[in-house]
């Protein structure tokens, strides 16, 4: 499955990467967290998130009554010390050829052609009468 980078296309804010069988199914998910209109993505490769530093626990709350099926909110993972790959970071920061490409394909206005300059003035035709 694919992963992608997003970000604003106007500001270039991140907006998360993402995995999506395809573009459609890449807007839905980033609907989650702003309008698809205004985000642009670039398909990323081999890469990741990771932890450089010591080993980060990752918090883990078990219910106190087995019979709850429900865990609760989850305690947040610890995204603060993490960081992506190299490779990765290259995407972001277009240190690679990769080129963003709108989420959804805005319409592209139609450029109305500029009539051709002319270097002599214009000639004055004139019309026949009509026959009565």
């Amino acid at each position: 499955m694919p992963a992608y980078f997003v970000r604003i296309i106007d500001t270039h804010d991140l907006v998360g990467f993402f995995f999506a069988r395809d573009l459609e199914e890449l807007a839905i998910i980033i609907d989650e967290a702003t309008d698809p209109d205004v985000c642009e993505y670039v398909r990323i490769g081999s890469g990741g998130i990771m932890w450089s530093g010591p080993a980060t626990a990752v918090p883990i709350t078990w219910p106190d009554d087995d019979d709850d099926d429900s865990l609760g909110d989850p305690d947040p993972l610890p995204w603060s010390g993490a960081s992506v790959t190299e490779e990765w970071w290259d995407d972001v920061y277009r240190v690679t050829n990769a080129k963003w490409r709108p989420v959804i394909p805005r319409l592209r206005k139609r450029r109305v052609p500029h009539p051709p300059s002319r270097s002599e003035p214009a000639k004055v035709l004139p019309f026949r009468k009509r026959p009565k």
